[in-house]
């Protein structure tokens, strides 16, 4: 059953990025911001605070995760991927709490 999610899960990516034409690090990066904005939307906070930085962090992790269970093991662009979805989001957030 959870191999079967994760698979379900794999395609509906790989539909995103075949409708988009982007890279898939390109979507790491343009997904990453929303779903931190989204959360810091739904959390009530600011941009300065860490936690919508978790949410994003979390949801990170659960895709490489799923990655992981639909290939059977670890791919070589794990780490890069978290880097891509996070690196923005954690600049600014780093930025906007040195400018408060």
């Amino acid at each position: 059953m959870i191999h079967s999610l994760a698979a379900r899960f794999w395609d509906a990516k790989e539909w995103v990025h075949v409708q988009t034409g982007f890279s898939p690090a390109l979507l790491h990066v343009h997904l990453g911001l929303a779903i931190w904005l989204l959360a810091a939307l739904l959390l009530k906070r600011p941009l300065r605070d860490w936690r919508p930085l978790a949410v994003l962090a979390v949801l990170q992790a659960l895709n490489e995760v799923g990655d992981r269970l639909y290939f059977g093991t670890w791919r070589g662009d794990t780490l890069w991927d978290c880097v891509t979805t996070l690196f923005w989001p954690a600049l600014i957030m780093l930025v906007a709490r040195k400018r408060r």
